[in-house]
């Protein structure tokens, strides 16, 4: 009987261990939305990266520039974040061309997955300064 048991709970516990994402409604942390997202920001070792403060909502209304600060321009735009919460994680410009082109990386808060978009300027939110880095090359 133990050896039965045995053989019938092996194979839950290596199913349960391969699972990568988080369970149902526990939301990642930072530093989990910045290993998500780090086959796109390892693709940039010449730029910064940051990651929001807090999630973004779903469908949340955001503003940006080419400084990323409000205070600097009132000259902004908007856009919207995709349809589910996340960790925001942008990806600076080139300084070298002289473009302001920033990569934004929205990593599900939940599951892990991610939207990219590419925007003339980086939006503009509360970043957390001790997660912000230079990826090494």
């Amino acid at each position: 009987m133990k050896k039965f048991l045995a053989y019938l709970l092996l194979p839950l516990f290596i199913l349960s261990s391969c699972d990568t994402k988080t369970p149902e409604g526990t939301k990642i942390t930072k530093e989990e939305a910045l290993q998500a997202a780090e086959s796109i920001t390892r693709l940039y070792p010449d730029r910064y990266i940051l990651i929001s403060n807090e999630t973004i909502g779903p469908k949340t209304k955001l503003k940006y520039n080419g400084s990323g600060d409000l205070s600097v321009n009132s000259n902004y735009k908007t856009f919207k974040s995709p349809d589910f919460e996340s960790w925001l994680i942008v990806i600076g410009p080139d300084f070298l061309t002289n473009s302001n082109e920033c990569t934004h990386i929205f990593v599900n808060a939940y599951s892990k997955e991610f939207e990219t978009m590419i925007l003339n300027g980086q939006a503009i939110v509360k970043w957390d300064e001790n997660l912000s880095y230079y990826p090494e090359s």
